[in-house]
């Protein structure tokens, strides 16, 4: 039989279980490391998501008023109050030349004024 130091093969065996912990830590503690900086990013994105919902509802609000859709109607649709009179800048040889328009009655009156 061969002899076999015991507290040799003892030591070593404790030290390669030292160093599998030893590397387990460090390993954990690089992902900890990176998760860090995972949530600091995920922080600053939740900062910029709650910007812009802010902003939209701001948004909504200002656009479920009466004065938006005033606003809207009339810059896309023309749209006008009663009684009021459009402003058309138009050039003419390089000079502007002022032209105001009177508008004419809704369809509806004009035709009711024709059968009636």
């Amino acid at each position: 039989m061969r002899f076999v130091n015991y507290k040799i093969l003892i030591g070593i065996i404790i030290i390669l279980i030292l160093i599998l912990i030893l590397k387990n830590i460090a390993g954990q503690f690089v992902q900890i490391r990176e998760g860090g900086s995972v949530v600091k990013n995920l922080r600053g994105e939740l900062f910029e998501k709650q910007n812009r919902n802010k902003f939209l509802q701001e948004q909504l609000k200002y656009v479920q008023t009466d004065k938006f859709i005033e606003d809207e109607s009339r810059k896309k649709l023309g749209l006008v109050r009663q009684g009021e009179f459009v402003v058309q800048e138009t050039l003419e040889n390089g000079n502007e030349k002022i032209v105001e328009e009177k508008l004419s009655p809704p369809n509806w009156k004009q035709w009711l004024e024709l059968f009636l």
